[in-house]
């Protein structure tokens, strides 16, 4: 149980690292 919390949470943190790379790249182009 706590082992697929774990990968679930590192999943998690590992979408909203790429979400916000994507951000600040898209902002970066519009600048």
């Amino acid at each position: 149980m706590a082992q697929s919390a774990r990968e679930w949470k590192e999943r998690i943190v590992q979408n909203v690292w790429v979400k916000e790379r994507v951000d600040t790249v898209n902002k970066r182009e519009k600048t």
